[in-house]
C-alpha cells in the first residue's frame, strides 16, 4: 500500500547534509594538510638554500684569506723596489704581485683555480660524504672544466680583477632536501696610493736622528739627511743648547744630503782663544743648512748650501775661517731672527776670533735681519751689581767694532750739564771707585743734587762729532745709558771696572754706528785698526741690491795695501715678512721634520710650561703609554723583559735588519762593524755609538756618537726602510708591525696603506652570474 504522506524525508536530508558536512570538513583538512606540508617543504627548501649560502660564505672566508696574503705580498713588493718606480708602475707592480699570489694559492696556474682548494675552506663535516643515504652533506664543484678536468674550473685573469667560473655548491640536509647554489666570484684587485702623506716627515731621506745631539769623534762623511736636537729643547737640561760638536783635529763632510739640522749650537772647533783647533765642516751645495747659532773655533766652514741661521754665525779663537756659497753663486745665507730686544732672538754675523776670514762673496744673496749685541751679560760682575747686553746697529759686527758704543769719555762725570762741562776723569771705564763718586757723590750746597752730572748729552764728543742729545733726551738716559761692571783680579769691588755704553734702539744704534764710523774715518780710523787686527777679510758678493740688512754692515780686505773698511748701511726691504715664514719652517723641523706649520697635526711637546719646548722624538715614535698595561708601543713590540728585537726583510736579494732598542736611562746600544752590513734601521730610546761604516736610519730619543771607524753613513733606499715598517714582531694574530711604533706608520708607507687587519676585504669579493634552483 502506497503512503501518501512525507513522513522519514527529513531523516534523508539530515543524511545528504551531513554526508554534505563531512565532504567539506574532509576538504578543509586535506587543504589544510597540503599547506603544511608545502610549508613544510618550502622551510626546507629555504633552509637548505641558507646552508647552501652558508657554504657559499665559507668558500668566500677562505678566499678572503688569500686576498689577505696577496695584499701583504704586493705591498711588500712595491715597497721592496719603491725608488726604481713611477706612482704608476708601483701601482702596476702590486697588481701583478696580488695577481700571481692568488693564483698560486689557487691552483698554480693562471688558467684554472682547483676545486679541491675551495673544498678546503669549507668545514670537513659537511663536505664529507654521509654514510646513510641523506646529508647533510655539500656538494662543491664546477661547471666550467678546463682541459676536461672535473677538478679545474676556469680562472680568468683580467687587470683588475680574477674571476673563479662556475662556482656549483649543492647542499642536502639530512631528510634529503637540498639547494643549488651557481656563481661566479671576482677577486677585485685594490687600488693602492703609494705616496708618504703630506703630513708626515720623509723619514726615509734621513740618516741620522738624535732628539738630544750628535757629537762627531771622528772624520767623517754623511750622505743622508741628519738632525740633532739638544738637551735644552728636550727638557734635559735648563742651559745645555748643544747639538752638534765637531771636535778638535776632526772633520765632517754632509755631502749628498738634502737636509742637515741643528736645533741648537752647532760647534766647529773647540780651541782655546789663542789657539786653532783645525776642525772642518763642509756642506754640499745640494745641502740646505739649519741652526739655531754657528760657532766656528779656530776651525774651517764651508757651507756651500742654502744656509738658514736662527741666531747669531761667530767666529771665535783665532784663524777661523768660513765660506759662503758655491762657485755656481745659486744659493744664499739667511740670518732670520729679527728680535731687536733680546739677543737670543736676534740673527748677525759676528767676528770675535783674530785672524778670521768671512768670505760670502759667491752668495746669491744675503740676508741677516738681526743685530749684534755686546753680550755683556756672561761677565762676572762686581758684586752688588749686574750686566746686561748691548744693541748694537750692525748685522755684521767686528769685536773691535764694540769702542764705537762706548760713551764719549768727555760726557762721563761732568761738573755741570751744558757743552762745555768739563769731565771729572775724562775716560772710559772708570774704576768702581770713580763710578761711585761721580754718580752717588751729592752737591755740598744741595743734598737733594748729585755734585756731578754722570752723563751729559749736550757735551760733543770728540770721536763721535755729535753730542748724545741727536739720539737721546733726557728721559732716555736710564734706557740708553748701560753700565757694564766688571769684576777685579784682587776681587776688590773698588778696583773693579765700570763701562758706560750707549744702548740705544736698534735703528738709532744703527745711526750712531754710522755718524762714528763717518767721524773715525776721518780721524784715528780705530775701526779699521782693529778690523785688521781680527779679521783678515770680510768679502760679499758684487750686488749690493742683493744684500739684506737690518743694521749696517762692514766689508774688509786684508790683502790690500789699502786695508780699507767700508761701511754699507742699512737695507730692510722684506726681511720681516721672510723671517716670520723661516721662523715658522725652523719651528716645524724641529718639532716633527716637516716644513709647514699647518701639517703639526698631533705633535706632542713635553715640560709645556717652557716655551717651544718639543720633543722631536716623542713625535716621531709612539712613547705614549697605554692606560690598561702603562706599556708603550715600544715596550709592546718588543714584549714583556725584552729591551731588544731584530726583525729581518728580503729587498730583492739580499735580507736587512731592523734594530729596536729600549735603553733609556741605560747605557748607549752600541754598533760597530761586528753587526754587519745588512743593519739598516736602528730605534734607540737612549744613546747610539756608532764605530763602523753605517748604511741607514738611525732614530735615537738620546745623543748619537760617531766614533773612531764611523767614517761613512749613508742612509738606505726608500725600499729597505718601507720592507722593514712592513715586518711584523712575530707570527700570532695579534703580532704587531714595526709601523705600528711610529706615530704616523700607516701615513709613511702611503696615503692608502692599511693595516691588513683593518682592511675589508669583503669589499673586494663580489658574485657575478648568480642563480639559486
Amino acid at each position: 500500500m502506497t503512503r501518501k504522506d512525507n513522513r522519514g524525508a527529513s531523516l534523508i536530508m539530515v543524511v545528504i547534509a551531513m554526508a554534505i558536512v563531512a565532504v567539506l570538513a574532509v576538504t578543509v583538512l586535506w587543504m589544510a594538510l597540503i599547506n603544511r606540508q608545502m610549508k613544510v617543504t618550502n622551510k626546507k627548501n629555504t633552509d637548505n638554500f641558507y646552508s647552501a649560502e652558508g657554504v657559499l660564505d665559507q668558500i668566500c672566508a677562505g678566499l678572503q684569506g688569500e686576498v689577505s696574503k696577496a695584499y701583504k705580498a704586493g705591498y711588500s713588493d712595491v715597497m721592496q723596489n719603491y725608488s726604481t718606480l713611477s706612482e704608476s708602475r708601483r701601482q702596476v707592480k702590486f697588481n701583478t704581485t696580488f695577481k700571481n699570489s692568488i693564483q698560486k694559492s689557487l691552483s698554480g696556474d693562471p688558467k684554472y683555480y682547483k676545486v679541491e682548494t675551495l673544498i678546503s675552506y669549507v668545514d670537513k663535516k659537511l663536505t664529507q660524504e654521509p654514510k646513510g643515504e641523506k646529508g647533510p652533506y655539500a656538494e662543491i664543484k664546477t661547471t666550467s672544466h678546463v682541459d676536461d678536468n672535473e677538478n679545474h674550473g676556469e680562472l680568468l685573469v683580467n687587470e683588475n680583477n680574477l674571476i673563479l667560473k662556475g662556482i656549483y655548491v649543492k647542499y642536502t640536509d639530512d631528510k634529503g632536501y637540498d639547494s643549488v647554489i651557481k656563481t661566479d666570484i671576482s677577486l677585485n684587485v685594490p687600488t693602492m696610493k703609494f705616496s708618504a702623506s703630506g703630513a708626515v716627515p720623509d723619514l726615509f731621506a734621513y740618516s741620522l736622528i738624535g732628539n738630544t745631539g750628535l757629537e762627531v769623534d771622528t772624520n767623517t762623511e754623511i750622505n743622508g739627511s741628519v738632525f740633532a736636537g739638544n738637551p735644552y729643547l728636550t727638557g734635559l737640561s735648563d742651559d745645555d743648547e748643544t747639538s752638534v760638536t765637531i771636535p778638535a783635529n776632526k772633520k765632517l763632510k754632509v755631502d749628498k744630503s738634502s737636509t742637515f739640522i741643528a736645533s741648537g749650537d752647532l760647534n766647529i772647533g773647540d780651541a782655546k782663544a789663542n789657539a786653532s783647533s783645525n776642525s772642518k765642516f763642509d756642506v754640499s751645495k745640494q745641502c740646505q743648512l739649519w741652526a739655531g747659532n754657528i760657532y766656528v773655533k779656530g776651525a774651517n766652514a764651508t757651507l756651500q748650501g742654502n744656509t738658514y741661521v736662527k741666531d747669531d754665525l761667530t767666529l771665535k779663537c783665532v784663524n777661523s775661517d768660513v765660506t759662503l756659497g758655491n762657485d755656481k753663486k745659486d744659493t744664499r745665507y739667511v740670518g732670520f731672527g729679527y728680535g731687536d730686544t733680546d739677543a737670543k732672538d736676534s740673527s748677525a754675523i759676528i767676528i770675535n776670533g783674530k785672524g778670521s776670514s768671512l768670505d760670502m762673496s759667491n752668495l746669491d744673496s744675503l740676508m741677516v735681519a738681526g743685530y749684534a749685541y755686546v753680550k755683556t751679560s756672561s761677565l762676572q760682575p762686581i758684586s752688588g751689581e749686574n750686566n746686561q747686553n748691548i744693541t748694537t746697529g750692525e748685522s755684521i759686527s767686528v769685536k773691535g767694532n764694540q769702542i764705537a758704543y762706548l760713551v764719549p769719555a768727555e760726557c762721563i762725570g761732568t761738573d755741570g750739564n751744558g757743552p762745555d762741562a768739563k769731565s771729572l776723569y775724562n775716560k772710559n771705564p772708570l774704576t768702581y771707585a770713580e763710578y761711585k763718586k761721580i754718580a752717588k757723590e751729592k752737591d755740598e750746597s744741595n743734598s737733594n743734587e748729585k755734585k756731578y752730572t754722570e752723563i751729559n748729552l749736550n757735551v760733543v764728543g770728540s770721536k763721535l762729532g755729535w753730542p748724545l742729545s741727536k739720539y737721546m733726551d733726557d728721559s732716555d738716559v736710564n734706557s740708553c745709558i748701560r753700565n757694564v761692571f766688571v769684576q777685579s783680579q784682587t776681587g776688590s769691588n773698588d778696583d773693579g771696572l765700570v763701562y758706560y755704553y750707549v744702548n740705544l734702539p736698534a735703528d738709532k744704534a744703527a745711526k750712531y754706528y754710522e755718524d762714528y764710523y763717518n767721524t773715525d774715518k776721518l780721524g784715528e780710523n780705530k775701526l779699521t785698526k782693529y778690523t785688521n787686527f781680527y779679521t783678515k777679510k770680510i768679502k760679499v758678493g758684487n750686488n749690493p741690491a742683493n744684500i739684506f740688512t737690518a743694521g749696517n754692515y762692514s766689508i774688509f780686505d786684508g790683502t790690500d795695501d789699502a786695508k780699507e773698511l767700508s761701511l754699507h748701511t742699512v737695507n730692510k726691504e722684506g726681511i720681516y715678512a721672510q723671517s716670520a715664514s723661516l721662523s715658522k719652517t725652523y719651528d716645524a723641523l724641529n718639532k716633527k721634520l716637516v716644513t709647514e706649520a699647518d701639517r703639526l697635526q698631533g705633535v706632542r711637546d713635553i715640560n709645556p710650561g717652557r716655551t717651544n719646548n718639543y720633543c722631536l722624538f716623542d713625535n716621531l715614535i709612539d712613547t705614549s703609554k697605554d692606560t690598561a698595561t702603562g706599556m708603550t708601543k715600544i715596550s709592546k713590540f718588543l714584549g714583556i723583559g725584552n729591551d731588544k728585537k731584530e726583525i729581518t726583510a728580503k729587498v730583492i736579494d739580499k735580507y736587512y735588519k731592523a734594530v729596536v732598542v729600549d735603553n733609556e736611562k741605560k747605557s748607549a746600544y752600541k754598533y760597530d762593524s761586528s753587526e754587519g752590513d745588512n743593519v739598516s734601521l736602528i730605534i734607540a730610546t737612549g744613546d747610539v755609538e756608532v764605530s763602523g761604516d753605517f748604511m741607514g736610519t738611525i732614530i735615537a730619543k738620546g745623543k748619537i756618537t760617531l766614533q773612531n771607524g764611523a767614517s761613512k753613513i749613508n742612509n738606505n733606499s726608500q725600499d729597505v726602510f718601507r720592507a722593514l715598517l712592513m715586518q711584523k714582531n712575530g707570527t700570532s694574530d695579534d703580532a704587531m708591525y714595526l709601523y705600528n711604533i711610529f706615530v704616523d706608520g700607516k701615513a709613511l708607507l702611503g696615503d692608502d696603506a692599511k693595516d691588513i687587519d683593518d682592511l675589508d676585504y669583503t669589499k673586494l669579493i663580489t658574485y657575478q652570474n648568480w642563480t639559486k634552483n
